[in-house]
C-alpha cells in the first residue's frame, strides 16, 4: 500500500486561526499560520483549498503577499452555499468534532 508523502503539494496541512476581521457585512479576513512553523510559500494568484475534515471544504485565494512572514491571511465573501457532507457513520468521524460543527444527519440540503 503506498504512503502519503508528508512534502506533498496536496498533503493537508493544519493551520491555527489567528484573528477573523470582520471588514463588510459580507467580507472577512482570517488571519493564520502553519501548525508546524513554516511559511506557505505562496505565489500571487495562487489559493488554499480549506477543508474541514468531514464537514466541507472550499477553494480560497490567499490574500496576503508572499513577503509577509509567520502568517498569510484569506479574504472571504459570503456568496452562495457551501455543500456539507455527512461523515460516514462507519468511520465514527463526526465523534471527533465538537457538537457545533458535527455534519447534519443526512438532512439532502446545503449549508448557508
Amino acid at each position: 500500500m503506498p504512503q502519503s508523502n508528508p512534502e506533498s503539494i496536496y498533503a493537508p496541512r493544519p493551520c491555527t486561526l489567528l484573528e477573523v476581521q470582520t471588514l463588510t457585512a459580507q467580507e472577512k479576513l482570517f488571519r493564520l499560520q502553519l501548525c508546524d512553523g513554516s511559511e506557505l510559500e505562496h505565489q500571487p494568484g495562487q489559493f488554499v483549498q480549506v477543508s474541514i475534515p468531514g464537514l466541507t471544504e472550499a477553494p480560497i485565494s490567499v490574500a496576503s503577499s508572499p513577503t509577509r512572514q509567520g502568517y498569510f491571511e484569506l479574504g472571504v465573501r459570503k456568496v452562495g452555499r457551501l455543500n456539507v457532507r455527512p461523515a460516514p457513520a462507519a468511520t465514527g468521524r463526526a465523534a471527533r468534532y465538537p457538537r457545533s460543527l458535527r455534519p447534519p444527519v443526512s438532512t439532502g440540503r446545503t449549508a448557508r
